[in-house]
């Protein structure tokens, strides 16, 4: 859409602690909605305190000239608001969209500077919150902060009802991730039927994702398995501080045979091992959104996973098994592993997720960016 004629050009600053070169989940999507709303006509700017490149894969970024805690690479500064407010003034820019997880010190320091500036907000939660809404519920009730000229979002419905509790009776929209769908669906399906029975998974290899249940699935699993002459084979793409871990455990117990660890894959890579598998397995009990598991299951991999996640706003009785247990998981695999019938009745195309393809996700952005210009003012102060 852009900017109509004798419009002021849309210019919006994304807001996020994390970003390139970090790799991880709120980095990659950040960096495909800056793109896509490029591709728009809108002028999209990221805001970050990591270093890194001005530009990064086309997107303009402004790094933030502040200090970071050691090893947490978290943004400390009692500067910090003034420093987003004069870069949100130089920038002028006339939205702020920030993109907080658990520990967000930039999108709260922007939410501030951006009051301050009079600029609309809107707020789209990228994790599973925990105990974080009822203190941002106490600190609404003590100033009000969610009053006007903010507009809560969720990457899932399922994070949307944890927002609800920071403010209840304020409407949160549900803002989800997004995926270039032409490049996913592009994979070529698995048909191979043979002895072994692949799993694979993507995830950052850290203590939320659960990494080490994995190994607790593929034991259950395969030795089921191995009893009906199928070997399992669980593919790891992902990198953080539990591969080593990982490796020792997998060592230990006699599942080094059945373990790849593959390290970080880009995108064709990952597509090309999709291709090679039989089914996507999540374990994350916190999975605010599931981008991997979207991107498998448009690959055409049945996913199995976790009920009570995100991946409950795509992944339905046609697309896998979402799950209560890791027990409930392994056996799911068990079943698929050895019925390749109802395997193939979940796999296949999914043109429906096509409404996550990353033109459908950005138009939407823009007509929220819209309608909160349009929206009550907020009353700016020095």
């Amino acid at each position: 859409m852009g900017a109509r004629s004798g419009e002021r050009p849309l210019r919006v600053a994304l807001l996020s602690d994390w970003f390139a070169p970090r790799r991880g989940g709120i980095e990659t999507q950040l960096a495909g909605l800056a793109r896509a709303l490029i591709g728009r006509g809108v002028e999209a700017t990221v805001i970050t305190s990591l270093p890194g490149d001005a530009i990064y894969d086309g997107v303009p970024v402004i790094r933030l000239p502040t200090p970071l805690l050691p090893g947490a690479q978290i943004a400390w500064s009692p500067r910090l608001v003034a420093t987003i407010q004069g870069a949100l003034a130089e920038g002028d820019f006339n939205l702020v969209h920030a993109h907080p997880s658990v520990v967000a010190p930039v999108c709260l320091a922007g939410l501030i500077a951006a009051r301050r500036l009079g600029l609309p907000v809107l707020l789209t939660f990228h994790s599973s919150l925990g105990v974080v809404p009822f203190w941002l519920g106490l600190l609404d009730k003590a100033t009000g902060w969610t009053a006007q000229g903010v507009t809560l979002g969720a990457v899932s419905a399922v994070i949307a009802g944890q927002v609800q509790r920071i403010a209840p009776g304020r409407p949160v929209l549900v803002m989800p991730n997004g995926h270039d769908h032409a490049f996913w669906s592009g994979a070529r399906p698995h048909t191979g039927a043979g002895p072994v029975f692949r799993v694979v998974t993507a995830m950052r290899l850290a203590r939320t994702k659960r990494p080490m249940a994995l190994l607790n699935v593929l034991r259950r699993a395969g030795e089921a398995l191995a009893g009906r002459g199928v070997t399992l084979e669980l593919v790891v793409a992902g990198e953080g501080r539990y591969a080593g871990r990982m490796a020792r455990a997998a060592q230990s117990s006699s599942l080094s045979a059945q373990l790849r660890l593959r390290g970080w894959r880009p995108p064709q890579a990952l597509r090309e091992l999709y291709e090679r598998s039989n089914l996507f397995l999540l374990p994350s009990t916190k999975e605010a959104f599931g981008i991997a598991a979207l991107e498998a299951r448009a690959a055409g991999l049945p996913v199995v996973g976790r009920r009570g996640t995100g991946l409950e706003d795509f992944i339905t009785d046609q697309d896998g098994v979402l799950c209560d247990s890791d027990e409930a998981c392994a056996e799911a695999i068990i079943q698929l592993a050895t019925d390749r019938a109802a395997l193939s009745r979940l796999a296949g195309p999914r043109p429906g997720l096509g409404r996550y393809d990353w033109a459908a996700v950005a138009a939407d952005h823009e007509r929220l960016y819209r309608a909160a210009l349009t929206g009550p003012r907020i009353r700016g102060r020095a």
